[in-house]
């Protein structure tokens, strides 16, 4: 990977707080490009590339779930609560789905029973929000977040727009005005439910995103910018293991990875690796149950699920809410 390259990869990961590419590249001005060479990479790289912004979401009263679904039944890619899915398998061929899943936490019980239900056999690893980093060589030094955030009171009910705001933009390269857009085709003429006691501005709405943002980052919610770059010929693991294992994993992996992704756990930790086809051999002697990403077939299903927000979240309340209670 290019040098210049992971240097805005790195300086996107270590940002404090949210901002925009100009902000960027004027905080960071002597370790990373010229910003219009970053816009070039971009248009270059199109949708291989993916940057976009990771909230702790804990702040919301949610907490994460990966469940690791054997012989899925149709409909999965309607649950309500998945963000990002991926196949996966252990031996090459069996065909094992990935769901990650943002959840309530007062709805931990019935979502994992739900999640029980689709599948064969499950396993369900919980989180916190996680944080990744780049490899440039050698072991991968990992930030020590507090795992477990809490819930900040009165930020969903005097800040509602900061729920589409995040789940429109989780995942995508997107623009202020991108995410926007997308929050205005998903909500309709209910989009005016999420302004308590705001102006709205209908034709100038990425200030509105824009503010969600900020005020998430004055909430100390904004946790980095995930980077997802799509390297040809390069493979992907999930491991799942106790926090003191992780050092040993790393020190397996790192001379073949150059991105590691760490969702910590009270109970255990899930990672997520991305390197050469060298890792693969790095790996099969760890002592842990790995996933490897069946990268085509994940490609194939494109972005089949998202997290329905407008089905679970009242902004009049600022209360999560089961699917069937909002209809």
């Amino acid at each position: 990977m290019r040098s210049g390259l992971n240097d805005y990869f790195c300086a996107l990961q270590d940002a404090k707080s949210w901002m925009g590419l100009s902000d960027l590249c004027r905080v960071h001005r002597n370790a990373v490009p010229h910003e219009r060479t970053i816009r070039r990479w971009h248009r270059k790289l199109g949708d291989s590339l993916v940057v976009t912004p990771v909230f702790a979401v804990e702040g919301f009263g949610l907490t994460h779930l990966h469940a690791f679904l054997i012989s899925p039944m149709d409909g999965w890619e309607s649950f309500p609560y998945a963000v990002e899915s991926a196949w996966v398998t252990t031996d090459g061929l069996s065909e094992v789905l990935y769901l990650h899943c943002v959840v309530p936490i007062e709805q931990l019980t019935v979502v994992k029973r739900k999640l029980r239900e689709f599948a064969r056999d499950c396993q369900v690893v919980p989180s916190d929000t996680g944080w990744e980093r780049c490899v440039a060589g050698g072991k991968p030094i990992l930030p020590s977040f507090n795992v477990g955030g809490v819930a900040r009171e009165g930020l969903l009910q005097n800040s509602p727009l900061v729920v589409p705001a995040t789940f429109e933009a989780w995942g995508r390269t997107l623009s202020l005005d991108g995410v926007w857009r997308r929050m205005k085709d998903r909500l309709g003429s209910s989009m005016r439910d999420y302004f308590p006691s705001q102006r709205y501005y209908a034709t100038n709405g990425k200030l509105h995103v824009k503010n969600a943002f900020e005020v998430l980052s004055r909430e100390g919610l904004f946790r980095q910018f995930a980077v997802r770059p799509s390297l040809d010929n390069s493979i992907e693991a999930f491991a799942v293991m106790d926090h003191a294992c992780i050092d040993k994993f790393l020190g397996a992996a790192s001379a073949d990875c150059f991105k590691i992704a760490v969702h910590p756990g009270s109970d255990g930790c899930l990672l997520r690796v991305a390197g050469s086809p060298r890792l693969f051999d790095s790996l099969l002697n760890c002592e842990r149950r790995l996933f490897w990403v069946n990268r085509s077939a994940t490609k194939a299903a494109g972005f089949p699920v998202r997290f329905a927000y407008e089905s679970l979240f009242c902004p009049g309340s600022g209360e999560w809410l089961l699917p069937e209670e909002s209809r």
